[in-house]
């Protein structure tokens, strides 16, 4: 069986494998990013089933109420948390969300097709996807993984990762802050001997904002501090661009 590394994104996921050098593995849309969205679809007579990635995005102009994006900003949160209310009264989400009938207080349920969906069972679909599309590439068993998250998650977050990578069937090696991720793909960690450097890293991402502050010597990397804003990514920014032009055109 293999391990892999899964770099689990607010806006698109990628899955790679160590050999000599890092691989970055391909999946069955023989595409090397896969869109971080679910859609869930209609059966006639029968439960609803999941579609993800690619083929799933493509359902967001014409079903936007049951194609899920941007998931990963709900997992290991409650529907009163305050971040996610302001995301419901900002209109900003196309589809429900609301707390989860058969959960405690600090539930949070996507509402679709007559389903409740946690973001921990959303986020398995994605990492689903990308543990079967990357055993076809490798034509082996992959039963285990690291993932990347949010320098700043906190443990309730954590733990919904780790409970959304077992429900697809992956065991969890490492949760790897994703800054940290970034410097040893650079190579920072190949410092070699007591050649020590310290090193801030800007993680910009779709959905967040991350840096850390890393000291490095020997191989070993050290996390001296980190931070971000999990509101200003690449679709934040999208928004506020669309939101301008927009104004701009009704003045106009």
């Amino acid at each position: 069986t293999k391990s892999i590394g899964i770099d689990l994104g607010t806006t698109n996921s990628v899955a790679a494998i160590k050999k000599i050098h890092t691989e970055t593995l391909k999946n069955t849309e023989g595409e090397y990013i896969t869109p971080s969205c679910l859609m869930v679809r209609k059966r006639l007579l029968r439960r609803p089933e999941f579609v993800v990635g690619r083929h799933a995005l493509g359902w967001l102009r014409q079903e936007p109420e049951h194609t899920i994006t941007a998931v990963k900003r709900l997992i290991g949160r409650s529907f009163h948390d305050q971040e996610v209310q302001e995301i419901v009264a900002g209109g900003n989400l196309h589809y429900k969300l609301a707390p989860h009938s058969h959960g405690s207080a600090n539930s949070l349920a996507i509402l679709s097709r007559g389903l409740e969906l946690t973001p921990e069972e959303v986020s398995a679909g994605i990492l689903a996807k990308i543990r079967n599309d990357a055993e076809k590439a490798l034509g082996d068993t992959v039963d285990a993984a690291v993932i990347t998250v949010p320098a700043y998650f906190n443990d309730k977050q954590k733990h919904a990762t780790r409970t959304a990578a077992a429900l697809a069937g992956l065991k969890v090696r490492r949760l790897l802050p994703e800054p940290t991720a970034a410097a040893i793909s650079f190579g920072v960690d190949n410092i070699s001997g007591d050649d020590g450097r310290t090193v801030l890293v800007f993680d910009f991402g779709g959905g967040t904002l991350d840096l850390s502050l890393l000291t490095i010597s020997g191989g070993q990397v050290i996390e001296l501090g980190k931070g971000g804003d999990m509101w200003l990514g690449g679709e934040d920014i999208d928004r506020l661009v669309i939101e301008y032009v927009l104004q701009e055109a009704a003045a106009a």
